[in-house]
């Protein structure tokens, strides 16, 4: 059960870090300006 719980917030983490990378890298190739 305690591995269910980390693998599935390990797995939703990586998925927001995709997601929001994807946002970075469109806005980047469109030419919007980027704040680190």
């Amino acid at each position: 059960m305690f591995l269910t719980i980390v693998s599935f917030f390990l797995l939703l983490g990586l998925l927001i870090f995709f997601h929001e990378l994807g946002h970075y890298l469109v806005a980047r190739r469109n030419g919007i300006e980027v704040e680190e």
